[in-house]
């Protein structure tokens, strides 16, 4: 039976499908961070369903200019406040745009850098991070570089990202006492999953005496996390010679013993 409520629901989703295949353009956001839709105004702006809809208009201003970008930047560092203590070694997600009102927007913070994701198909954020680079300078004053991933460009140098501030990115974050080396502009992701903290957590304190067979290693932070959980053996596999390297780094960084046995470069099939 549909109720007066789904009616009035029906009504206002047809109204906003209509105008979204008119302007054929629009962007979503879940509410991703305890905030209510009514975080972003204006013109052009529709919301039910606790989603917000952005329908793209000639007349609308660009997404950098609007005061909400600001909003919900400020309404991300707030949230994430815990991780921005000194001595600012770790590795977090400072900004996931898709679920906080920024579609096309990712911010990850390693150690003192930050990396700028954008997914944007038209390079939106790469035509103009000086607004981004204002706010997390004014924000996050302790930033020292600043690193700007283009995901959509054609071009390797901007996929694996160009330094737009400062001198150097970081090249070793700190998490859970041990110490992972990165290398952020290696390929256009970062070099290290932020995401699988508790994973690596998890395995620093159950991993003491065990074995364990690292495929698909990457990078090797799992593997690196078993180490310093005591494991008596840990085995890396990965098809990348150069992301292995930086397992290795790692492993001499928290001075764990390892040889060439422990790090295997090929194909999963033929290895396992």
């Amino acid at each position: 039976m549909i109720t007066s409520e789904n009616q009035v629901f029906l009504k206002k989703a047809r109204v906003l499908i209509s105008e979204i295949l008119r302007n054929r353009h629009f962007f979503s956001a879940r509410r991703g961070y305890g905030g209510s839709c009514s975080d972003i105004r204006g013109p052009g702006v529709e919301s039910f369903a606790g989603r917000v809809y952005v329908i793209h208009s000639p007349e609308r201003e660009n997404h950098m200019d609007r005061e909400p970008l600001w909003n919900c930047l400020s309404r991300a560092v707030e949230f994430r406040k815990s991780f921005l203590a000194e001595p600012h070694e770790s590795a977090f997600r400072l900004v996931n745009g898709f679920t906080e009102h920024l579609p096309g927007l990712v911010i990850d913070i390693f150690a003192k850098t930050a990396v700028l994701h954008d997914y944007s198909a038209d390079g939106e954020f790469e035509r103009e991070p000086e607004p981004l680079k204002t706010f997390l300078l004014e924000n996050l004053p302790w930033i020292k570089a600043i690193v700007l991933k283009k995901r959509s460009s054609d071009s390797i140098e901007e996929k694996n990202g160009v330094l737009i501030h400062g001198v150097k990115p970081d090249t070793r974050i700190r998490e859970h006492g041990i110490a992972y080396a990165i290398d952020l502009q290696m390929n256009r992701d970062n070099s290290f999953y932020a995401d699988t903290r508790l994973l690596r957590k998890w395995l620093i304190e159950n991993m003491a005496g065990r074995s364990v067979l690292n495929t698909f290693a990457y990078t090797g932070s799992l593997g690196v996390a078993a180490l310093g959980g005591h494991a008596s053996e840990v085995i890396q596999t990965d098809l990348s010679e150069k992301f292995l390297a930086l397992a290795g780094r790692s492993c001499s960084m928290n001075a764990f013993h390892y040889t060439g046995k422990n790090f295997i470069v090929g194909n999963f099939f033929p290895v396992v």
